[in-house]
């Protein structure tokens, strides 16, 4: 759980930083007034550049979502992280039955090759 919220808070300072960048980049300011300290003066010209730019970036995921693993990709990880967890199990004291051929009788820790494995997880 803390690695998540880690994760999120990494996301939140990169995109923190990401625009204010961009706001200061697009000239977009406000500042007290000298002449009145109860005033304050603000430059609004490019404002609208930035409502594009922050409506375009919500479609970025879009772009994503064919990484997304479809069923039967699924179904292949699953098969690969259990036969991973019945070799570890197997590795910490378990009989094996002598019907299973897990990992060729080698009861050590199991890792998927690169080419077993779907791209975008390794």
């Amino acid at each position: 759980m803390t690695v998540l919220t880690s994760i999120a808070n990494a996301g939140l300072a990169i995109s923190y930083a990401i625009s204010s960048s961009i706001t200061d980049g697009l000239d977009i300011e406000c500042v007290e007034d000298p002449e009145d300290a109860n005033n304050v003066l603000c430059d609004f010209d490019n404002l609208w550049i930035l409502v594009i730019i922050v409506n375009l970036t919500t479609l970025i995921p879009l772009f994503l979502i064919k990484t997304i693993p479809n069923e039967k990709e699924l179904e292949a990880i699953n098969e690969k992280l259990q036969k991973s967890s019945n070799e570890v199990a197997m590795s910490d004291g378990e009989v094996q039955d002598e019907g299973d051929d897990i990992g060729n009788n080698n009861y050590g820790h199991y890792e998927p090759e690169k080419d077993e494995m779907i791209g975008v997880y390794w």
